[in-house]
């Protein structure tokens, strides 16, 4: 799983190790089919 980007509001984000994640942030998620449900366990 790769994050891609970041969109916070009317922002996109690159990604860096000290990005972090907000409420309300939309992320954008590189997976492969079988990382799908890691995914969606982190997220929901």
């Amino acid at each position: 799983m790769n994050i891609g980007g970041v969109i916070r509001g009317k922002e996109v984000i690159i990604p860096n190790g000290d990005t972090r994640i907000q409420p309300n942030d939309r992320v954008v998620v590189f997976a492969l089919p079988s990382g799908i449900k890691k995914v969606e366990k982190m997220f929901l």
